[in-house]
């Protein structure tokens, strides 16, 4: 089953006369499950294309679909070039429950310790995995994600006081926190050394085997794309 589906995607943007293609008809699936790559060179369009996916940027033309739902349906995108108000409750609704995002700058909150930041996704909003849970069952599922990626001693501490691959380790947890089908991550291992990279990508591979999740990575990391099963290479807004 796919879990993403892009039909004939596009993306300009206008830069006074000249017409940019970040991405120019663009079509593939993405199965549940995969652990998935999206490569290509800076400015190729991965970025613009992972942004799509994550429903933080609206494509010019074509159909997105997550999950079996057809995000646009009924919206004319040649007419509208930013989100309309009458769908952005529905967007923000559809990243909640199908999606969770990695960055490569971690965006954790400062002023909160590790198993704050994890949790906070679970109280934005109506979240039906935490409509799904009792208060014990949270914390239980909290605790067991922070044993998952290693940070057990390190539950009550802030940013400030863990390395960068244990700030990448609470970004991956805090994205499964919803049990969300679908993971993104933008050049998740960009700002770690090489050893701290090879243990953050051997533990999204691990989750990925356990939980199912699917990954899908904007990168153009060659060790992400040779743990990939599905790599998607982009070159000058096109499939290469």
């Amino acid at each position: 089953m796919a879990i993403v589906e892009l039909r004939n995607v596009s993306k300009f943007y206008q830069m006074e006369k000249v017409t940019v293609k970040a991405v120019d008809d663009i079509s593939f699936s993405i199965e549940q499950g995969s652990f998935c790559a999206i490569s290509g060179p800076s400015g190729s369009g991965k970025s613009t294309l992972l942004n799509i996916i994550g429903l933080t940027d609206l494509p010019s033309s074509g159909t997105v679909l997550l999950n079996g739902i057809d995000i646009y349906n009924g919206i004319d995108l040649n007419k509208t070039h930013r989100i309309p108000l009458s769908i952005d409750s529905k967007l923000t609704d559809y990243r909640r429950n199908l999606l969770g995002f990695i960055f490569q700058t971690f965006n954790l909150i400062p002023v909160l310790n590790v198993y704050e930041n994890i949790v906070i996704p679970l109280h934005l909003g109506d979240s039906p995995a935490l409509n799904s849970m009792s208060k014990n069952e949270q914390e239980e599922w909290v605790d067991y994600l922070i044993e998952t990626v290693g940070l057990t001693n390190w539950k009550k501490h802030r940013p400030s006081e863990l390395s960068g691959g244990q700030r990448q380790r609470v970004a991956i947890a805090r994205a499964l926190v919803t049990k969300c089908p679908v993971i993104l991550a933008d050049e998740p291992t960009a700002n770690l050394d090489s050893t701290n990279g090879d243990q953050i990508l051997d533990l999204m591979q691990k989750l990925n085997k356990e939980l199912k999740t699917t990954f899908i990575f904007s990168t153009h990391d060659q060790k992400i794309v040779s743990m990939a099963n599905q790599v998607i290479k982009i070159k000058d807004g096109k499939i290469a």
